[in-house]
């Protein structure tokens, strides 16, 4: 299957785009993302989609600039609309790796532009070699199985609906497509640096594993991330039936109480994940919450030695009181 009826297949199957709907591509200038440009450009009319484009010019190689000039002028004889902005603070020192920073500023790009110009959602090239980094990138730093789910086709992130369609397809298919079309990329220098972990993993671990252990290691990362997607979607959905079986949440929505003979009836998993969902209806998001975290909270309720108050990250405090887990969060963040 070339990669334009792959992607056809893939936005059928999992009802990535629906007619009418406006789509941002978030395009770098490299062959990956020029490739996803011009399929979708290719597709817009049978699927009804109107585009745009969007390059967050980070500013961290020379040749940066030229990128920008190269995807707006692309945009320009595609006759799509170009968003374009430069990065003002990435150089600036502040907590989390480069990568990581320069991630959520492009995504902050992102969903400022879908707001600004109406757009519903925005398209990513993360393919299936991607996938498979993604997965064991998560396995080496111990995620659960949350965490093993790595990328989905289709997510939210801090309210931005982020689709990827070329998630099922493998970046010789992107190749070979552009080649077959002759369509013009950007090679970035910085791919190829492996003081990034990502670039790490891709350039020495996984050839590694592949010349020395498993042959398909990609195919057998992404069954993983497969596999802990279905997985989990199952177990959250247990999830939210005994969440709201056992909690009750104040009408200020300040405060989650959770009945703790019923809680303690749950198996283990489902325990911990509604210590999570108490987290997140808090804070917003789970991101500072470790299993560390998570295991404290879960003793509390077992072990009547344990200090009957416990301070998670960003203000969630933590009381067992009559019977009854108490989580509320304080102004601290």
């Amino acid at each position: 299957m070339d990669l334009l009826s792959a992607t056809q297949d893939m936005i059928s199957k999992q009802r990535l785009f629906h007619s009418g709907e406006r789509v941002i591509v978030g395009v770098s200038g490299g062959a990956d993302s020029m490739a996803l440009l011009c399929a979708l450009n290719e597709l817009k009319y049978e699927l009804g989609l109107t585009l745009g484009v969007a390059h967050y010019n980070h500013r961290l190689r020379p040749s940066a600039d030229g990128d920008q000039e190269f995807v707006e002028d692309v945009a320009r004889r595609l006759n799509v609309p170009c968003y374009s902005a430069r990065s003002r603070s990435l150089h600036q020192k502040s907590k989390g790796s480069l990568e990581e920073r320069a991630r959520k500023e492009r995504l902050h790009f992102f969903k400022k532009i879908t707001e600004k110009h109406d757009f519903n959602s925005v398209a990513l090239a993360h393919h299936r070699d991607d996938l498979a980094e993604t997965v064991l990138m998560r396995i080496i730093r111990g995620s659960g199985l949350q965490g093993l789910r790595a990328m989905r086709a289709e997510s939210v992130i801090d309210g931005l609906r982020v689709k990827r369609p070329f998630l099922m397809i493998a970046r010789p298919s992107i190749i070979e497509y552009l080649n077959a079309r002759r369509v013009t990329y950007r090679e970035d220098p910085s791919n190829q640096d492996t003081n990034f972990t990502r670039n790490k993993i891709r350039h020495e671990l996984m050839p590694l594993l592949a010349g020395e252990y498993n042959a398909n290691i990609n195919e057998s990362l992404v069954n993983i991330g497969l596999q802990a997607q279905e997985d989990f979607e199952y177990l959250s959905v247990q999830c939210q039936k005994a969440f709201k079986r056992i909690s009750h949440v104040s009408s200020s929505g300040k405060k989650v109480s959770i009945d703790v003979v019923a809680y303690s009836r749950l198996p283990v998993t489902i325990r911990k994940m509604i210590i999570r969902r108490c987290y997140e209806h808090l804070k917003g998001d789970t991101n500072r919450l470790t299993s560390s975290h998570v295991q404290q909270v879960l003793e509390m309720n077992l072990l009547d030695s344990v200090a009957p108050r416990i301070n998670l990250p960003a203000g969630v405090v933590v009381k067992r009181q009559n019977q009854k887990l108490h989580f509320s969060r304080t102004n601290s963040t």
